[in-house]
């Protein structure tokens, strides 16, 4: 027995403090997203420093956790902490929005520490630590969301919001410490295949062909054929990279897995979830902190309006509770539909509501338990549909759709604020017509969502503990 598997709780407490690192570069942002558009004046800009961090984090997490295979996880956390701070210390010394996009990217490979967390897990700690231990780093990265926005929200209303990102850097250094002192070597494994390096390089241009296309419709128009150019070849890509994909005997992300019914369906769900459910962080956070003056908007602080979001994602816990005793009475798939019935209704809600806040901020609590009734489902109806030795590999492509279409989508929602805006004070918000707009497109999306939940197939197999991973609850 090695060390480690004698104090297995030394090990957990270890990642717990790493994955909080990867929590807090993800939200932190949220807390000061008024203030950018206060400063920056462009909601297609505020929406890049988002979204260019899910782009890093879809295309290379995979790639990342197959190198972590290869060479080691405790390695490659090291070196994806090391990178990670250096993306912190660039966003925090950067004088100009292009300086902050570089940092921010870097900070993007953040999203692949909890694969990274969850094998050194499996690695270093016997069968009956390993559920309860993925159960503790899952829930830190969950409420370390919230924390992170509450945070963030604090340092914008009473520091430079720079400084975001200088504490972002001294905590994930103190992290690098952490993963060489409290985290054992990781033993290299060379997986079946080798690395599949096109299948991960390919889904770079694909996913930012998208983007770059949805942010330039504002300056091009919708009509440019540029804009037609940029997405057809990035469609063309993303058809080279699914025949790739289905062609390789081992493939970085197996798309053949969605030939089954059950699994195409719930990953539908999840992708409309990534267009609705999941833009509640960079809308709402906008929505709470923008001055009445502008039309729409409620002018509270970075701080309140933190506060909002932490309790909204502390929701999690009942949403978690919800979907288990869902799924163990009436099935996975009937807690799937709950959670999107759920989030549809609140997001109406909040539509319906978005002028009184007592009301807009009740339905986002609401909606906040569905939003996670749909990521704790998912796995466990993915864990009915497909084989129980690739229950990883299924989530696995989940967990890829729904990071590269969220980044997509927060990119789109950016785009539709800033279809018309007003100037207060010299400084440019969203017009209450692009904020409807906006409100309609994502409850749209959710109720669409909750009706192809409706046409998922009965399982004829219950998942067993064993074969359902504990995925972060966070939306980010």
């Amino acid at each position: 027995m090695s060390q480690m598997q004698a104090r297995p709780w030394l090990l957990i407490a270890a990642l717990m403090y790493v994955e909080t690192i990867a929590a807090f570069e993800t939200s932190m942002i949220y807390g000061a997203i008024g203030l950018l558009y206060h400063q920056i004046g462009d909601a297609v800009l505020v929406g890049w420093i988002i979204t260019i961090y899910m782009l890093v984090s879809a295309c290379l997490t995979p790639l990342i956790a197959r190198l972590g295979d290869l060479y080691g996880r405790r390695m490659m956390l090291a070196l994806v902490l090391f990178v990670v701070t250096i993306g912190s210390i660039v966003s925090a010394l950067s004088p100009n929005i292009q300086g902050l996009l570089i940092g921010r990217g870097l900070q993007g490979l953040g999203g692949s520490i909890l694969p990274l967390c969850l094998g050194l897990l499996r690695e270093h700690t016997e069968p009956r630590h390993q559920t309860m231990g993925s159960g503790f780093v899952a829930a830190t990265a969950s409420i370390a969301t919230g924390v992170g926005v509450l945070v963030g929200g604090l340092i914008a209303d009473h520091m430079p919001w720079h400084l975001m990102f200088t504490f972002a850097a001294i905590a994930s250094t103190i992290a690098i410490g952490v993963s060489i002192v409290a985290i054992p070597r990781s033993r290299a494994a060379k997986p079946l295949g080798g690395l599949d390096l096109l299948g991960g390089m390919l889904m770079i241009p694909m996913i930012a062909g998208c983007l770059f296309a949805i942010g330039q419709i504002k300056y091009w128009g919708i009509g440019d054929p540029r804009i037609a150019a940029l997405i057809g070849g990035a469609m063309l890509i993303g058809m080279v990279w699914f025949w790739h994909e289905w062609r390789r005997p081992y493939p970085l992300i197996d798309v053949r897995l969605l030939g089954n019914p059950q699994v195409l369906l719930a990953n539908l769900v999840m992708i409309i979830s990534a267009y609705g459910v999941f833009q509640v962080g960079p809308f709402m956070s906008m929505l709470l902190q923008q001055t009445p003056a502008a039309g729409s908007g409620f002018g509270l602080s970075a701080t309140l309006s933190g506060t909002i979001m932490f309790g909204a994602q502390l929701m999690a816990l009942f949403g978690g509770t919800a979907t288990g005793f869902v799924a163990n009475r009436r099935g996975a798939r009937r807690a799937l539909q709950a959670g999107a019935l759920i989030a549809a209704l609140g997001w109406v809600g909040m539509a319906l509501g978005q002028d009184h806040l007592g009301l807009l901020v009740s339905m986002l609590l609401l909606q906040s338990v569905g939003s996670v009734m749909i990521l704790g489902a998912t796995p466990l109806v993915l864990a009915e549909s497909v084989p129980l030795d690739r229950t990883s590999e299924a989530n696995g492509v989940t967990a890829v759709l729904r990071q590269a279409n969220f980044a997509v989508a927060t990119q789109l929602c950016a785009f539709l604020l800033s279809t018309q805006s007003v100037s207060v004070n010299g400084s440019n918000y969203p017009a209450p017509s692009a904020v409807g707009l906006t409100f309609a497109v994502l409850a749209s999306a959710t109720v669409i969502g909750f009706l192809v939940s409706l046409t998922l197939p009965r399982s004829g197999r219950k998942p067993t503990a064993s074969s359902v991973p504990i995925l972060n609850a966070a939306a980010r």
